[in-house]
């Protein structure tokens, strides 16, 4: 059974990853530009890795979405104007999630888009089989 909650989750999900992945990009590309100081302070090549690496969760229930992925530590310290100042957190961080992305959300949910999902998730239902949801 599709419901609107399902529908909400996966435009949630669809409109959120891309921007997740372009801030992972984003951060990646600004690691090159990491001052000589903060190089010796911190382990960058260790830094890259672990962005590259990142491990992300996705949790959607009762129409509610809970994206989780683990940030390395040391990338908030490089934020900080007298350690590293690459600003590779928040600059990249709140523009593109809270002017961008919520924004999208909040008005980009129309009637097309509900119908759209609801025929890619009914036809997936119908690939699939009988899907049992609880």
């Amino acid at each position: 059974m599709i419901t609107n909650e399902l529908i909400k989750e996966r435009f949630i999900v669809q409109t959120l990853i891309p921007d997740l992945d372009r801030i992972k990009a984003d951060q990646l590309s600004r690691l090159h530009g990491v001052p000589e100081r903060a190089r010796r302070l911190f382990d960058i090549p260790a830094i890259r890795t672990a962005l590259q690496g990142q491990k992300r969760t996705v949790t959607a229930a009762n129409g509610n979405v809970v994206i989780t992925e683990q940030v390395d530590k040391r990338i908030r310290y490089l934020d900080m104007r007298r350690l590293g100042n690459v600003r590779i957190y928040n600059k990249v961080l709140f523009p593109l999630i809270y002017r961008s992305a919520l924004a999208r959300i909040h008005y980009g949910f129309t009637e097309e888009v509900r119908r759209n999902i609801r025929e890619k998730l009914t036809e997936a239902c119908r690939i699939v089989g009988t899907i049992k949801l609880t």
